[in-house]
């Protein structure tokens, strides 16, 4: 069975997803959202439109410990 990336996120039965791998990127975006030149409105939109998405799959596709997310 081959291997796909969806969400960029390899994607099949027999991947094992890393946790810190998806804490350490998760804290990235949400860094480089804060970070960025957006005014408020467009951080939240940004946000909700990118981040979450990505965050919920990760969570719900691999097997990520949800004490470091605390």
């Amino acid at each position: 069975m081959e291997v796909y990336e969806y969400l960029r996120e390899p994607t099949s039965c027999r991947v094992a997803q890393s946790a810190d791998k998806a804490h350490k990127d998760i804290n990235f975006k949400l860094k480089i959202t804060s970070e960025s030149l957006l005014v408020p409105w467009q951080k939240m939109d940004a946000t909700n439109t990118f981040n979450l998405p990505h965050i919920s799959f990760r969570l719900k596709n691999g097997v990520v410990k949800k004490g470091p997310l605390n």
